[in-house]
Formats: C-alpha cells, sequence, structure tokens
C-alpha cells in the first residue's frame, strides 16, 4: 500500500490519534538501506516522488495502490530478496499495547483512589516489623561469648610482609559464636527476607483484586482470578503468559524496566542523600562522628527501594493484572475480550485495525 506524503510534516500528523488519516498507532521511519524484516514484517512503503505534486488532503487519503506493480522486473527480483528498492516504512508501534495497558492502569488508580495512599499501611507495617528485628537482631549479634586474647609472650608473630614482629593479636578481646548462635543469625537474616516479601505480595494481592474487580465489573468474576489457590493460580497464570506470550511479552518487558528504572532512581536517590547528610560537619566530628557512612549508606538504599517497591507495585500490578485479565477474557471467549474497559478495547481495537490494513497490502 503506497500513498504519497505531501511534506515531511504529514509524517507527524499522520500519528496522532485524532488525525484524520487513521493511522494512530503507526510510526514513519526513513530507510536508506532495505531493514531486516522481523515478524511483523514490513507493512506501508511511501514513495517520495519526484517534482512537485499537487494534490488536496483528501486525494492524498484515498490513494492507494500496488506499488509493486510499478517496479522494472530487475527491482522486483531484489525487492523479493529484500535488497532494494527501499523508501520510508510505516510500521505499527510496538510500544502501542503498553501504552494502552498504562492508560487503563492510570484510569483504574484514578476511579479507586483508595489505591493512591494504600501503600502506607504496608510501608507501617513494615516499618513496625524493622522495628522488633533489629532489636533481635542486635541481641543476637550481642549475645556471642566474650574471649580475652593472649597476652603472653607467644601471642606475636615474625610478619614475613612487613618483615618485622607482629603483636596486633596480642590482649584485647573478641566475640566468639557458638554453632546455635551462627545458624539463629542466617535464620533471623532469612526471616526478614521472607517476612518482608510475604508483606509486599499481600499488598499486592490487595492491589490486584481492587484492580481485577474493576476489570470484571462488567461481566462474571473469573474463578481462575479470584478463587484459586497460589499454586493452582501461578499454573494459570503461566499457561496464560505461554499462551499470549507474543502478545504480552515486549508490554511486559517495556514496564517492568521502565518501573525498575524508576525504583532504582528513588533508592539511588535516598542514598544519595543520606551521604550528603553523612557528609556534614556534624557527623565527622564529637559523639556524632560516624568512621564509615558505607553502612549507613547501604541500609538507606534497601530501605528506600523497598519503600518504592511498595508505591510502584500500584501501578505494576494494576497493569500485569489488566493484561492477565485481559487474556483470561479473551481465553474465555474465543479470543475476544468481552469485559475490558473501552479504554483498553479502543486502544487494542486500533492496533488490530492497523495490523489488518498492513497485512492486507
Amino acid at each position: 500500500m503506497v500513498r504519497y506524503w505531501l511534506n515531511p510534516n504529514q509524517v507527524y500528523l499522520s500519528g496522532l490519534k485524532n488525525s484524520q488519516f487513521n493511522l494512530a498507532d503507526a510510526r514513519s521511519l526513513c530507510l536508506m538501506e532495505c531493514p531486516v524484516p522481523s515478524e511483523d514484517g514490513l507493512n506501508w512503503v511511501c514513495d517520495y516522488p519526484e517534482g512537485d505534486i499537487r494534490l488536496t488532503m483528501d486525494d492524498w487519503i484515498n490513494r492507494d495502490y500496488d506499488y509493486y506493480e510499478f517496479l522494472t522486473p530487475e527491482m522486483r527480483n531484489t525487492s523479493l530478496q529484500l535488497q532494494g528498492p527501499c523508501y520510508p516504512v510505516i510500521f505499527p508501534s510496538v510500544n502501542a499495547n503498553f501504552y494502552g495497558y498504562a492508560q487503563v492502569a492510570a484510569k483504574v488508580i484514578g476511579e479507586v483512589q483508595a489505591l493512591i495512599i494504600f501503600p502506607i499501611l504496608p510501608y507501617v507495617i513494615l516499618a513496625v516489623f524493622y522495628m522488633f528485628w533489629f532489636s533481635a537482631a542486635l541481641h543476637l549479634f550481642s549475645s556471642g561469648q566474650i574471649l580475652r586474647n593472649d597476652c603472653g609472650g607467644n601471642c606475636c608473630s615474625f610478619d614475613l610482609k612487613s618483615n618485622k614482629i607482629n603483636c596486633d593479636n596480642c590482649c584485647g578481646y573478641r566475640v566468639h559464636y557458638t554453632r546455635n548462635i551462627g545458624i539463629s543469625i542466617l535464620f533471623h537474616l532469612f526471616g526478614c527476607y521472607w517476612a518482608t516479601q510475604f508483606i509486599i505480595a499481600c499488598s499486592s494481592t490487595v492491589i490486584a483484586g481492587s484492580v481485577a474487580s474493576y476489570y470484571w465489573a462488567r461481566g462474571e468474576i473469573s474463578i481462575a482470578i479470584t478463587g484459586k489457590g497460589f499454586s493452582k493460580a501461578s499454573a494459570i497464570a503461566t499457561g496464560l503468559i505461554m499462551n499470549n506470550i507474543l502478545r504480552i511479552g515486549k508490554v511486559n518487558v517495556i514496564g517492568d524496566v521502565i518501573l525498575y528504572l524508576g525504583k532504582l532512581c528513588v533508592s539511588l536517590f535516598c542514598a544519595l542523600f543520606a551521604f550528603l547528610m553523612l557528609d556534614t560537619h556534624k557527623y565527622k566530628s564529637a559523639h556524632n562522628k560516624i568512621s564509615s557512612p558505607l553502612f549507613p549508606v547501604l541500609v538507606t538504599w534497601g530501605l528506600g527501594y523497598i519503600v518504592a517497591t511498595l508505591f510502584f507495585a500500584v501501578v505494576e500490578m494494576s497493569i500485569d493484572t489488566i493484561i492477565l485479565s485481559f487474556c483470561q477474557d479473551a481465553e474465555e471467549h474465543q479470543g475476544t475480550a468481552q469485559c475490558a474497559p473501552p479504554l483498553l478495547m479502543e486502544t487494542l481495537d486500533g492496533q488490530g485495525e492497523m495490523q489488518r490494513l498492513t497485512h492486507s497490502s
């Protein structure tokens, strides 16, 4: 399918959602060499004819013909071998579906406004848990047996590297942990990780339930969405993802990367703020002196990442729930979603129409 562009601005206008060209999900790209065909393949080509072309906008929109018929036999042969000729191409945007899911997620958060402040609840629960956890950790790390080092003359040893006698290990004290205390410390560290992930998972489940209820508000609530246990629900979700991997794979990758970068930026900003605060004169002298800011900065970075995860989980779980709900809806209704919000259907229908037109060309 070939259409003339009267000027470069029309390339931009054709990608606008409400433009008269009806190519809202298309993006244009001018190529000097033949591209490597992807799974979608080349869909549209636009020819820039020589000379001044005088066409009205309506004439341009209605202009449609098979460019391949106008090629010479040699050019047809090279075109079939993807060796040329090459022209600017229009192709459906890879990110169109992601924007559709993100828009619906934003609309859900706007209508279910409790989701905006909901992360405060798991944050408070985690804060209380960490207070008890650090208290128990201090007791565990201080429960070792304090042993006095040997202060006799035999404690010194000759250091070959410095070529002198080293008595650094003489006298002083050291902490000795029994085997049971060592196991308890490891269990305590694992318990911190497990409890943190459990609280985050509980909050994510509440968010997913709110978004799923919004999605299925116009139809029956799917048992696979709300009535299965963790193992069964995980198996169903994995099956849905595998069956729709081409449809949602790109969306998930793009969304996860963007959200991960957001969480990383927030946590790094917290770590930078902690470092700048500890670098002031107050923490370099007297009783407040910090020997090394490394540990406080790392703790701040970890806590900042956890808090950012709680708040970003609202958007992340909203998008993931909408994706899985859409796949479940489509699978239950022979490939056509019946309960999807109008905004999502409008976006996906526009993308599907674009692909239908391009493949038919």
